[in-house]
């Protein structure tokens, strides 16, 4: 949702080779571009959004799609909250800041190339 994190997920990605990537600044907005767009296959989920929080923006997301896979990024770094994140039904977390290292290990952790 935040402008300056868009801009730095976008460089983190600049070298693969993803055909689209689209931006959201809330949940509802994530919601109706999964819709429109049924090829998207990765998702990064910030937990604080306006509107509609990462959590409720989950549930509806596989609502629509079970098999996508949603990784949570938030700032919220303890144990208890990862936990929380993954039972909600998060394929990943990822830590804010991000790095490319974390991001690296999730991506083969998922099956994809970085």
């Amino acid at each position: 949702d935040d402008p300056t994190n868009q801009s730095y997920f976008k460089s983190l990605f600049s070298h693969l080779n993803f055909k689209n990537i689209y931006q959201a600044f809330d949940g509802d907005q994530a919601i109706e571009m999964i819709k429109s767009n049924p090829n998207i296959n990765l998702v990064f989920m910030d937990i604080k959004m306006p509107k509609m929080d990462g959590l409720e923006t989950l549930k509806e997301i596989k609502k629509l799609n079970n098999s996508l896979i949603v990784i949570a990024q938030t700032a919220f770094a303890f144990d208890k909250h990862k936990t929380l994140f993954l039972k909600a039904g998060f394929d990943a977390f990822i830590e804010k800041p991000v790095t490319k290292n974390e991001l690296k290990k999730i991506f083969e952790k998922l099956g994809f190339e970085y």
